[in-house]
């Protein structure tokens, strides 16, 4: 049995642009490695027109904003992503 077969790859998470985003969680952003949670109340205010126009690319870590940061790293690297948090 191949590593492979024993560990598959984990499914993709969601990229989008930063101004794209609607929903509470965890988001990486590619371009620094940064990491920005975003709750309920942030998201509401995105949609009540505060501006956080962006076109710069984020994955979907966790929709937790709360998930602990050992898990967003475990989370990141399982996808060979770079991260600075």
């Amino acid at each position: 049995m191949s590593n492979e077969e024993r560990n598959p790859p984990p499914p993709p998470l969601p990229t989008l642009s930063w101004a794209e985003v609607r929903e509470p969680g965890c988001y990486l952003h590619q371009a620094s490695g940064m990491l920005t949670r975003l709750g309920p109340d942030e998201v509401a205010e995105r949609e009540s027109g505060s501006a956080w126009a962006s076109d710069q690319p984020v994955i979907q870590l966790s929709a937790r904003p709360s998930e602990p940061l050992e898990e967003l790293r475990r989370i990141a690297g399982a996808h060979g992503l770079r991260v600075r948090f």
